[in-house]
């Protein structure tokens, strides 16, 4: 007869091992035997997610199934023997019943007393209240909250003085002063993510003074068209030690940042109008952004940057510490590019992940002739000095790009490697990829392909 290894275990360990699964499975292990019978209402770790319930059901077996979940989650905490919680995840994303705002207000009051350390709540199609004491729980190190179409209503006072991860998401923001009650009422936060449906009557967005931040992203992403949301007016960051900032938003009126000096990585993202980006206004907010991040290492910025950038008069920042940047192309790339480098002297990787030109892009030559190899046009230094790799995403075949190829072979001293995506039919690869060899070969330089095709 095999040996039953696993129940030689001490109860510790074993309890340890449920912690690691879903909820509903660490309860189907008190039929194994009577010894298994009641470990389960010993584990600190509570994970219930409706789609193993849910799921491929009809309408009428799913509604009595989120009975059913809903049942489980106050069956589980009526008997829990521990005394401490230390995780609680509810993932509900289905429109039903399995979490209604009554529901989830006890479970939350419940876990609160309990000391809960780690909560994680997915909920889609509720409006869900929070309870006043779940801003004030002096135990939560991490809170993570996933709510459709819920307007955050967070009390006047925010007191959570271990929480270190705050992620706010698909929730309404309509208070001003929310992320600034945040800062203040969390000390010790070390990531923020707040990506919220839309900022509706927020204006501002304070974060000053903050705490010890160290990962910040802010703003509604791709998933909703620009033109439905909300602009805020005035954006203010002050956190000194911050090394991550991802921003994904429209453009503000006014930046106002507390530069940090050990920035790693910036992303900005931007949205703007067809049309806006002749605005002066807007292309001075733009710079003000990428000056609040002029220290950063590696920075991406999204083609309406770029664009907004187009009417700036103004110098742009020296970006000293700059050594890599991707950006997205607009139908001003060419421009503005050449200006961006020219303030990244110590620049060493250069990416370009939407390729050099936009499908339908008119007035190439004139773009060429004027920026790219046109007489009087002083080389960026870091072409000179620092630039070792660069990479260049859906590249077409264009003669345009081929002349761009060349301008960097040319004036590239200290290039090492170009790595080129071709996305070309079958009947144009041999011309392009010998047209790339040959300028290859004219400047000495290497030039890697990675062929994708067209049919």
């Amino acid at each position: 007869m095999p040996m039953d290894r696993i129940s030689s275990l001490p109860d510790e360990l074993l309890i340890n091992i449920l912690n690691f699964l879903p909820t509903k499975y660490a309860v189907i292990t008190s039929i194994l035997s009577r010894r298994w019978c009641y470990l389960f209402k010993e584990i600190t770790h509570l994970d219930f997610d409706e789609s193993l319930l849910v799921n491929n059901l009809s309408a009428l077996n799913r509604e009595e199934s989120s009975v059913a979940f809903r049942a489980l989650v106050f069956k589980m905490l009526d008997c829990l023997k521990v005394s401490i919680l230390i995780r609680f995840r509810v993932k509900c994303t289905l429109r039903c019943e399995c979490c209604v705002p009554k529901s989830v207000g006890l479970w939350l009051s419940t876990i609160i007393n309990k000391g809960i350390q780690e909560l994680d709540l997915c909920i889609g199609g509720a409006h869900v209240g929070f309870p006043q004491s779940l801003f004030t729980c002096k135990t939560l190190c991490i809170l993570k909250l996933t709510c459709n179409f819920t307007v955050l209503q967070i009390p006047g006072t925010v007191c959570l003085p271990c929480l270190k991860i705050l992620h706010l998401h698909q929730i309404m923001v309509v208070d001003s002063m929310l992320i600034d009650r945040i800062s203040l009422g969390c000390p010790t936060l070390q990531e923020f993510i707040m990506e919220p449906l839309n900022w509706y009557k927020a204006q501002i967005l304070a974060i000053m003074p903050a705490p010890p931040l160290r990962k910040l992203k802010l703003g509604n992403g791709k998933c909703f068209d620009s033109s439905d949301m909300e602009a805020i007016e005035l954006v203010g960051i002050a956190a000194p030690l911050l090394q991550y900032f991802h921003y994904a938003d429209k453009l503000a009126k006014v930046y106002f940042f507390l530069p940090s000096n050990y920035l790693v990585e910036a992303h900005l993202e931007i949205f703007i109008k067809p049309g806006d980006s002749e605005n002066s206004t807007l292309s001075h907010s733009a710079r003000d952004l990428i000056e609040g991040v002029s220290n950063v290492k590696r920075l991406f910025l999204s083609a309406d940057c770029i664009k907004a950038l187009t009417m700036l008069i103004d110098e742009l920042p020296i970006l000293r510490n700059l050594t890599t940047l991707k950006i997205g192309c607009s139908t001003n790339l060419h421009f503005t590019l050449l200006r961006l480098l020219r303030t990244a002297p110590n620049l060493e990787e250069l990416i370009f992940l939407e390729g050099l030109f936009r499908v339908g892009f008119k007035d190439k030559d004139t773009v060429q002739q004027n920026y790219w190899g046109g007489r009087g046009r002083v080389v960026p230094s870091c072409l000179k000095t620092h630039l070792k790799v660069i990479e260049i995403e859906h590249f077409l075949g264009l003669k345009e790009e081929l002349r761009i190829v060349e301008y960097f072979l040319s004036n590239g001293h200290v290039l090492e490697q170009l790595i080129i995506h071709k996305w070309v039919g079958r009947k144009g690869k041999f011309k392009i990829t010998k047209q790339l060899k040959m300028l290859a070969k004219r400047w000495n330089k290497t030039v890697n392909f990675n062929e994708l095709f067209l049919f």
